[in-house]
């Protein structure tokens, strides 16, 4: 690449760098505030209804063995099997915000209704030892539920919901119905109706406390952190070198009144190995929206932009070893003696029609600052080392130069942004200098005057007016393939502050978002719930024998 295609790629790097967000490398200060309003919370919860209806609809009711009295009946056996739900709805599904703000939250499930049925045998206890036998249907109307849960961070530091306590799920069944079929009648199937009514409330309140506990701890748990918020940077273009950066939440979220307050940091990594922790630190963000018509408010300090910059350094990214046949055909210049012999006349004299190589390096952490104009401004220094490729292939050192560069970009904006896919976006460069020094010279003196010249008139008359129409029409950049790519985005609104950016918008989750992953139970999810239930089952009879061999001081062999 030519100097001013990198400083293309650095610019058009900073500006999508600042507007996804890269967090913190390694800090524990959060350098990015997420504010969701309890709108966008609701909207976002009313997407998993069918997911809770779904899980509700395969719970496991234990079957029913037991001597019992029944009025009109007596005394009887009584056999309640083959228990399974028909039919499941959920009316609504919000959050409870609690008045104290902390790290803990209640999902409430209301206008819950459940349909089960299930076989039934009775035989007397005592002679004549009348039996009987059927079917009977059980319905569950206007059932409720209150689910407190806490937002944990795991050994990995990643975050997770808990229910600590099954106590922590308290439930309202509401009115039970129960419709006896079979060849009986009367008193006896009143009789009937109201002890299946009496045994069933407890096995039902107790499966579904099972389930939504289990979907909690161990289900949402694993897609929480399957689903992952570590997205690969596409580094191909630089260095040959595999970078991504993970997202986490804090263990602190606040959930208020109005709005829930997620602190967010995150780790670097490069070619799986971290970066060391950077000297500075994230300045302080507001904790409260500041477009409060918007679901979500994103600030983002400026110093995701240093901290990128630090990574790329410390981890020697920001070097590049250019040959002529990387430069481009519609360039003016080439990497050859002949092509820059006007500007550096004694490196054509030495070596007439030579190749040449140029190394490039960022050696010192770029500053960056953003301001309330509306843009932010960069500084950034790099040394260029050209080096003359000889007739046996063998290179000699020719010159190096120290380049220093500043911009300022004002303006910056999103433009046409598109549902889900990229954000476009605009701005206008204000001000854009290079400064050159001579470092060192193996060819004699060379005139520094004559080559900033000749960069001032390529980057006034020639790369400055080309950037600025671009941003003019907007750079499109694509949103990551993950769960942001899931998102159709609306009232988009990006607004500068000094320090830090503000990105304001409104969403809703794509149809087929959790349709894809949730439509409806796959066969290994069916199996793991079974293996849950077998574990669950192992358990309790392991923590019942040590009980027993406790009680009766069996030696244990």
């Amino acid at each position: 690449t030519t100097l001013s295609q990198l400083l293309t790629l650095s610019i058009i790097g900073i500006l999508f760098g600042f507007v996804i967000g890269i967090p913190s490398a390694t800090t524990p200060i959060s350098s990015t505030h997420l504010t969701v309003n309890n709108e966008g919370i609701n909207s976002a919860l009313k997407l998993v209804i069918p997911r809770v209806c779904q899980l509700l609809s395969i719970i496991d009711l234990p079957s029913f063995h037991d001597t019992l009295h029944i009025p009109v009946i007596g005394d009887v056996q009584l056999d309640l099997t083959d228990m399974h739900i028909k039919e499941v709805s959920l009316g609504e599904l919000t959050l409870k915000n609690e008045e104290s703000a902390s790290n803990a939250f209640s999902v409430q499930l209301a206008a819950l209704n459940i349909s089960l049925e299930d076989n039934w045998h009775y035989r007397e206890s005592k002679f004549p030892h009348i039996e009987g036998h059927g079917t009977s249907t059980i319905t569950v109307q206007g059932a409720s539920a209150l689910v407190q849960m806490q937002m944990m961070t795991d050994e990995n530091g990643k975050s997770f919901l808990w229910i600590a306590k099954p106590q922590d799920l308290t439930l309202e069944l509401g009115d039970i119905h129960v419709e006896i079929h079979g060849g009986i009648s009367g008193a006896i199937t009143q009789a009937l109706a109201k002890v299946f009514g009496n045994l069933m409330k407890p096995l039902i309140a107790g499966a579904i406390r099972d389930a939504l506990v289990k979907e909690v701890n161990v289900d949402l748990k694993d897609m929480l952190q399957s689903l992952g918020f570590t997205f690969p940077v596409d580094w191909s273009g630089f260095a040959p070198h595999a970078m991504e950066w993970n997202l986490k939440l804090t263990d602190n979220p606040i959930f208020g009144n109005t709005h829930a307050l997620f602190e967010i940091i995150g780790d670097w990594n490069i070619d799986d190995v971290p970066t060391p922790e950077p000297s500075f630190q994230p300045g302080k963000l507001p904790r409260e929206p500041m477009h409060n018509d918007a679901m979500i408010n994103v600030f983002m300090s400026d110093f995701v932009l240093g901290d990128f910059f630090w990574t790329a350094v410390k981890g020697n990214l920001l070097q590049w070893h250019i040959t002529n046949d990387m430069v481009p055909p519609e360039s003016p210049y080439k990497l050859n003696t002949a092509s820059l012999k006007y500007i550096f006349p004694q490196l054509y004299q030495k070596y007439n029609d030579s190749n040449l190589t140029m190394d490039v390096r960022v050696p010192s952490q770029p500053k960056i600052a953003v301001n309330s104009a509306g843009g932010l401004s960069a500084q950034l220094n790099a040394t260029l080392e050209f080096h003359v490729i000889l007739a046996n292939q063998s290179t000699t050192p020719a010159f190096r130069l120290n380049t220093a560069l500043s911009l300022q970009v004002d303006a910056l904006g999103l433009l046409n942004v598109e549902q889900g896919k990229a954000l476009n976006i605009t701005g206008h460069v204000n001000d854009l200098s290079i400064v050159v020094d001579v470092l060192e010279s193996w060819i004699g003196d060379i005139d520094v005057g004559y080559i900033q010249n000749q960069i001032k008139i390529i980057v006034t008359f020639g790369y400055l007016p080309k950037l600025n129409a671009q941003l003019k029409e907007g750079i499109n950049q694509k949103l990551p393939e993950t769960i942001l790519g899931q998102l159709s985005l609306s009232n988009t609104e990006l607004a500068f502050q000094d320090g830090f950016v503000d990105f304001a918008t409104s969403f809703a989750l794509k149809s087929d978002f959790l349709s894809k992953r949730h439509a409806s139970f796959t066969e290994e999810e069916k199996v793991r719930h079974q293996i849950w239930r077998l574990e669950k089952e192992l358990l309790k009879r392991q923590e019942e024998l040590n009980h027993l061999v406790d009680s009766h001081k069996i030696p244990v062999l």
